[in-house]
């Protein structure tokens, strides 16, 4: 299992240098195939890699999309990765690799709030540039007919609701 790390600042200040990085640390035996940060303003996100497919191997976290609009840290996997690869191609996203966190990177730009409700696995994860959310699914738990049953919104981070999974800009 990897390790995911966020910090958010609600009064706009920027992270200090060395918060995330103090975070990763305590968790170091989670990323024996490397530890990543993030930083941007009042965002900052780490990740300890555990690389257990060859998908996997493929990504580098935190994960930002073009812009840095949205970054994510993630730790789990799709089960409908075949599907959801599928739809999203359909859909003119450009994948750069074939991982989990790409798939769901991608999918936060084509359905934003709406994406939990197309990951179906076993994952927990964490974005953000402009605020942070985090949402959590089990494998067991998830229904793709009910978003509520798919993601968990962390209880400490308000305005975050089970299908506002992990916006970047305030929730827009």
């Amino acid at each position: 299992m990897s390790g995911i790390a966020g910090i958010v600042r609600f009064d706009g200040a920027p992270v200090e240098p060395g918060l995330i990085e103090a975070m990763t640390a305590a968790m170091a035996h989670r990323g024996p195939d490397g530890i990543r940060h993030w930083r941007k303003g009042p965002v900052a996100l780490g990740q300890c890699m555990l690389c257990t497919t060859p998908e996997s191997l493929e990504e580098t976290q935190p994960l930002a999309n073009e812009d840095e609009s949205l970054v994510l840290v993630m730790d789990g996997r799709l089960d409908n990765w075949v599907e959801l690869r599928a739809e999203l191609l359909a859909r003119g996203a450009v994948l750069r690799n074939r991982s989990d966190a790409e798939l769901v990177l991608r999918a936060y730009d084509a359905w934003g709030r709406d994406c939990p409700a197309h990951l179906d696995g076993d994952f927990a994860l964490a974005g953000g540039a402009g605020g942070l959310c985090s949402a959590r699914a089990t494998a067991w738990a998830t229904s793709r007919s009910t978003t509520a049953g798919m993601a968990a919104p962390s209880p400490s981070l308000p305005n975050c609701t089970p299908s506002s999974a992990f916006p970047t800009n305030g929730g827009n």
